[in-house]
């Protein structure tokens, strides 16, 4: 289960490095979510895997576009 905190990290890490996640393909995308899930793990000393935190994050965009 995701914290509020946890999910504002979330955010904030795809936001901040947006430009370089779009220039990324294939498995750099799959190492991108890896290294910003180590980063929430070691803060909050969860144990997300990469593929969670791509979920979240693409969950998060898809209920944000129904609301609106």
């Amino acid at each position: 289960m995701w914290t509020d905190e946890q999910l504002q990290f979330l955010i904030n890490e795809r936001k901040a490095n947006n430009e370089y996640y779009h220039d990324l393909t294939g498995g750099g995308r799959k190492m991108f979510w890896k290294n910003v899930v180590s980063r929430i793990n070691l803060q909050f000393g969860t144990k997300f895997s990469g593929q969670q935190a791509k979920e979240k994050f693409q969950g998060l965009v898809r209920d944000y576009h129904v609301s609106i």
